[in-house]
């Protein structure tokens, strides 16, 4: 991949992102790449050449990097920090570094420092999904190599946190640092996981992005009251909303509101090289 430098920003982002360049370690995949999207992941290696990335785009990464780079500056010395782990599942080697292993009794507390938004949280309180699968991940790959994992948790270092937010709403991170316990799968329910994504990364067709793997926002249709923008409710089909703008006792409007492939749109580095976001498009203009 190309990356370029199109509003002249310093040199110096530019040599972060190059001293700071992610490796698998000699593997397959990656535990990030492994719960990834496949299409993404082989479209990216197919046509790296060709893939450009402006590196003002880049700033929450650089910004993620480092906040890790000064978190283990200061780790604890009986911890171990930003290791790399690596197994073997049928025939496929996968890596994952772990970001902090804390000793606990007579096992590790596995902890992944995660930098987001406060809406993020506010959303997903107790987690992503993908910080589940990911934390899971990184549990096989620790017992894998003899190590006893007693508890996984996310680290999110909340980067827009305001005092003034935590007056604004209930949900609003009460904290710019939060812990979030991520629940332990068992063996054969990480095993099965891990085991589907191989098969999936390795299949021979090119499998297409899932909703989920795309952003997918659904179109909606927003019964308003006339004259007001904040929706009364919000539906799936138009029939329901003119079933439910029926039941009012006011004039009302139903404006639609535009689904959307989030990811697709401005967040997919291989998105011009996508046939599955082309046949998209070519539907929605329809």
């Amino acid at each position: 991949m190309k990356i370029t430098n199109q509003f002249d920003l310093p040199e110096s982002f530019l040599r972060f992102d190059q001293e700071n360049q992610y490796t698998k370690g000699g593997a397959d995949f990656s535990v990030t790449e492994l719960i990834d999207s496949p299409r993404i992941s082989r479209l990216k290696k197919l046509h790296d050449e060709e893939i450009e990335e402006d590196i003002s785009d880049m700033v929450m990464a650089i910004l993620g990097t480092a906040v890790h780079s000064i978190l283990e500056q200061g780790a604890p010395t009986d911890s171990v920090v930003e290791e790399r782990l690596s197994m073997v599942v049928d025939g496929v080697t996968i890596s994952g570094g772990i970001d902090l292993q804390t000793p606990d009794l007579d096992g590790w507390i596995i902890s992944d420092y995660k930098t987001v938004s406060a809406f993020a949280l506010q959303a997903n309180p107790e987690g992503k999904l993908d910080w589940t699968r990911q934390l899971n991940i990184y549990y096989a790959l620790a017992e894998a190599n003899g190590r006893l994992v007693n508890g996984l948790e996310v680290i999110a270092i909340v980067r827009d946190w305001s005092k003034s937010g935590t007056r604004r709403s209930r949900d609003y991170p009460q904290h710019a640092i939060v812990r979030i316990p991520i629940p332990m799968w068992d063996q054969a329910e990480r095993d099965d996981y891990i085991r589907e994504r191989v098969a999936s990364h390795t299949a021979e067709e090119l499998p297409e992005c899932t909703a989920a793997e795309r952003w997918a926002r659904p179109t909606k249709y927003a019964v308003l009251a006339k004259g007001l923008r904040r929706a009364k409710k919000l539906c799936d089909s138009m029939e329901e909303a003119e079933a439910f703008a029926s039941e009012l006792n006011v004039d009302t409007e139903v404006e639609v509101r535009q689904g959307a492939n989030i990811r697709c749109e401005g967040y997919c580095p291989a998105a011009t090289h996508c046939q599955q976001w082309q046949k998209l498009q070519e539907k929605f203009d329809e």
